[in-house]
């Protein structure tokens, strides 16, 4: 018996998976029998709490009721230390440089290292990471979209694909023959420590055909999963008795990465029985309304036609087309519920949130985690933004800086003491260039003031990120939020502020059917409020939004 529920955004396809399970248990099941994965943490969170509330152990709970990655980590019999960590990572990419020369970037922050939860990339944002993580995103789509190890591509079929004749690397040493030779090398280094990765998990228990015991099956955002989820997905349901997926066609945004909207659209059409959930508990009526015209103008392919049924109270639609940044700035301080602002790419995120740094906002950032933009950080920030131009500080942003801020020894021997001892007083209301030349010794350290500059422009970025903005002097919860699409997934606000905008990059690749996509999630987040605006600093948008 296989059941599929497709549902709009806001619909509680969720809500409607977890009561099926727990239905299934009274009717004689056990949990022992039982899987249940989602490709949110989230997800997995809820479902685990439902579950303990009504009465189940804890750990038989966990065991059950995880990501797809911790299950076969399980079924591989592995232990932690057999998991590639950061610092192998940084061991392979050292090894490599004093090896063959080559010395590539490779920032590992951005590596995960948890099983619970799911976190592919998309195009745009894979294209701003170092050279090193670059190669890791595609050897994880080796196997996560053409289910291939590297060892098994000849490097004619590996420069022919698609993905990586558009990549581009930072490092002229780096081309993609040479690529294809490291990621060679990173298979046979994982082999000697014998370890493996997160997509070795998934792959290794596809390419051997392990099964796990379950009779009943749960699978929620089944639209996210990649091509490699998608096969063992049929390897384990083979001889199941009971199967439940559930999913939006419309929210597979992860393309990119091996997700297809038609594994959902396929599982559809063959279910034996299919529901289709046309109510947003969520979403005003107008809003889903102006949401299904923009589907129809632009063709978007659907499971199914029929408008939903948004809640009974009517949203707000604003457009603003030729705008600014600077009149989205004025536009937000006029905004009094919770507002998210969202990108399509990170980097008209950045130009945004650097005017509204420079206003002063008080924000949380969505990204690589969440990033705290509190009282404190936007005053730093903004005292490194005027310290890189050279431009006047005040004397609270040159306190600030010079006492949170500083780097090494790069402060005068004096004012260094002078902090340290909290006796640093500043007499001045602004503060220009040769002020600062003042309270730092460049030429010690063989430095123009310059030069200092730009070391200090990187290294207090880090500082500021790793010391004020994942551990802020405060954690209250913000009305202010900005995030990419991609970022924001599976969340929702009062007021959502949808830039509408391209960039050249996409524009040159254009994807009618993944922008469709992108336009349907950011839409489909507000409960009370769209707002969308098109900026003249960036590109336009060529799809139909309709006017309003």
């Amino acid at each position: 018996m296989k059941i599929v529920v497709k549902g709009i955004a806001g619909s509680g396809k969720t809500t409607l998976c977890r009561e099926i399970l727990l239905k299934k248990l009274e009717e004689g099941y056990s949990l022992e029998d039982t899987f249940y994965t989602s490709f949110t943490r989230s997800a997995i969170a809820s479902a685990r709490q439902k579950l303990i509330e009504a009465g189940f152990e804890d750990q038989e709970v966990r065991d059950n009721v995880r990501t797809m990655h911790s299950f076969c980590f399980r079924l591989l019999g592995l232990g932690r230390d057999e998991l590639m960590r950061r610092k192998d990572y940084e061991d392979f990419f050292d090894w490599l440089f004093h090896k063959f020369g080559i010395r590539i970037e490779f920032d590992p922050r951005l590596v995960r290292e948890r099983l619970e939860g799911e976190e592919l990339i998309s195009k745009e944002e894979l294209e701003e990471e170092p050279d090193g993580n670059k190669l890791l995103a595609i050897y994880d789509l080796l196997r996560n979209k053409y289910l291939v190890d590297v060892d098994e591509l000849t490097e004619h079929k590996f420069l022919n694909l698609d993905e990586v004749r558009e990549i581009n690397f930072s490092n002229p040493m780096l081309d993609k023959r040479t690529a294809f030779s490291v990621l060679k090398h990173l298979k046979v280094f994982k082999r000697d420590l014998g370890k493996f990765d997160f997509a070795d998990l998934l792959f290794q228990v596809w390419k051997q055909k392990i099964k796990p015991e379950k009779k009943v099956y749960f699978f929620d955002e089944f639209q996210d999963f990649t091509r490699l989820q998608y096969e063992i997905y049929k390897l384990w349901t083979e001889d199941a008795e009971f199967i439940v997926v559930l999913g939006d066609e419309l929210q597979c945004q992860y393309v990119f990465m091996g997700g297809s909207p038609e594994f959902l659209i396929k599982e559809f059409e063959t279910a034996d029985k299919q529901i289709v959930l046309s109510k947003s508990w969520r979403i005003p009526q107008n809003i889903i309304d102006y949401v299904w015209e923009f589907l129809s103008f632009n063709r978007a392919r659907m499971i199914t036609v029929s408008k939903p049924i948004g809640v009974d109270f009517e949203g707000e639609i604003i457009r603003f087309d030729y705008s600014t940044i600077n009149d989205l700035v004025e536009y937000i301080k006029h905004l009094k519920d919770e507002t998210i602002i969202l990108t399509r790419t990170n980097w008209i995120k950045r130009r945004i949130k650097q005017r509204l740094v420079e206003e002063g906002f008080v924000f949380l950032e969505y990204g690589k985690g969440k990033r705290y933009w509190t009282p404190l950080l936007v005053t730093l920030f903004n005292a490194l933004l005027r310290f890189k131009k050279f431009q006047q500080m005040t004397k609270e942003e040159l306190y600030q800086f010079i006492t949170h801020c500083y780097v090494g020894n790069h402060l005068h021997r004096g004012v260094q003491s002078k902090v340290k001892r909290g006796e640093i007083k500043l007499d001045k209301d602004l503060y220009g260039k040769m002020d600062l030349i003042r309270f730092f010794e460049p030429r010690v350290f063989g430095y123009t003031f310059e030069q200092l500059v730009d070391m200090l422009k990187v290294e207090g970025k880090e500082i500021l990120k790793e010391r004020y903005s994942r551990n802020p002097e405060f954690i209250e919860k913000p009305k202010l939020y900005i995030s990419t699409i991609h970022s924001f997934k599976g969340l929702e606000m009062d007021n959502v502020i949808y830039v509408t905008n391209l960039t050249h990059k996409i524009l040159s690749r254009f994807n009618k059917q993944e922008e469709i996509i992108n336009s349907y999630v950011a839409m489909t987040r507000p409960k009370k409020r769209l707002i969308l605006m098109s900026l003249v600093e960036f590109k336009p948008n060529i799809l139909i939004f309709p006017r309003r």
